[in-house]
């Protein structure tokens, strides 16, 4: 008799057990389940149409590619961005104002520029902050201007520290001293954003953005 309570107990031991072992188990899959739910769950609803522009001709017209042929120590391009994406633009008032007409102040904006060095290294840069031109400046030099802010001076400089009003209306690439490295196509980026959750491991996940390709020969 006393074999058989033995047994029992122990079965009993053994069942509790694995009842609990399940129950953690279920507990895990659904934590993990939840987590993939949170990230599935990530909805853009910034639908603003951006575009990035040369001045041509007293018109402002949208670029998908710009042929580079600056070489170490010159400008690379200077582009303006709106946020719109019209082909042609009559520039028949100062940039800044026609940058506000299209202005939501809402939004927040930024930058990537993308290019390789001739060793295989990928420069991903994203620039969110005047300080965030900084990082791999010796091959690529890049400058934020503010039209609007600025409207009615002859002379202004580049931003460098961003205030509550700041806005960018402008990107300057320069070509640095180590510029000869770059090999290929620099991909400039402009995009908006309206939270931070459309910004992901330092990258920009949302859907208002352009592209430009600038050739680099």
């Amino acid at each position: 008799m006393k074999n058989i309570k033995y047994i029992i107990i122990v079965f009993i031991v053994l069942l509790l057990s694995g009842c609990k072992m399940k129950t953690i188990k279920e507990e895990k899959e659904n934590k993990v389940e939840d987590i993939v739910e949170e990230k599935e769950e990530y909805i853009d609803d910034n639908k603003t149409l951006v575009g990035i522009y040369k001045e041509e001709n007293n018109k402002l017209v949208l670029i998908n590619e710009f042929e580079n042929t600056a070489t170490a120590g010159t400008d690379i391009g200077i582009f303006q961005v709106l946020n719109a994406n019209l082909e042609k633009l009559e520039l028949n008032k100062n940039f800044g104002e026609l940058f506000y007409d299209y202005w939501s102040n809402d939004l927040k904006q930024g930058f990537n520029i993308k290019y390789e060095l001739n060793d295989g290294t990928k420069i991903d840069n994203i620039i969110l902050e005047p300080e965030d031109c900084n990082k791999n400046l010796e091959y690529i030099i890049c400058y934020l201007y503010d039209d609007y802010n600025n409207l009615g001076k002859s002379f202004y400089s580049h931003i460098e520290e961003k205030e509550n009003n700041t806005l960018y209306t402008s990107i300057k690439l320069y070509a640095n001293g180590y510029f000869d490295q770059v090999k290929g196509n620099i991909e400039l980026t402009y995009f908006t954003y309206d939270s931070d959750d459309d910004i992901v491991d330092n990258k920009y996940i949302g859907n208002s953005k352009f592209t430009l390709n600038i050739l680099n020969s």
